[in-house]
């Protein structure tokens, strides 16, 4: 049986596309934001290194200081959380 070798695009323009995209997202990094609402309230996203949201607070907060302490405390849990296999 012949091995058939991967095609890569590391080389041309799409490598550097490659390159250049894997370059920006190391740059990037993952944080939380607080939002302020058009209501007044406040909640907390979770923003991943593309810029976009990958969660959010449940609930909304009165002061940006609260909102501020509950993304502190997901933070917390998050990083302490076990990753369970079934």
């Amino acid at each position: 049986m012949r091995r058939l070798k991967a095609a890569t695009v590391e080389d041309g323009e799409l490598g550097k596309e490659r390159r250049s995209l894997a370059e920006s997202d190391s740059a990037a990094e993952a944080h939380f934001k607080i939002v302020h609402q058009s209501d007044g309230r406040f909640h907390w996203e979770l923003i991943n290194p593309h810029g976009t949201p990958a969660m959010r607070s449940m609930g909304t907060f009165a002061t940006e200081d609260e909102a501020t302490a509950n993304a502190e405390y997901a933070r917390r849990l998050i990083t302490q959380a076990p990753i369970k296999r079934p």
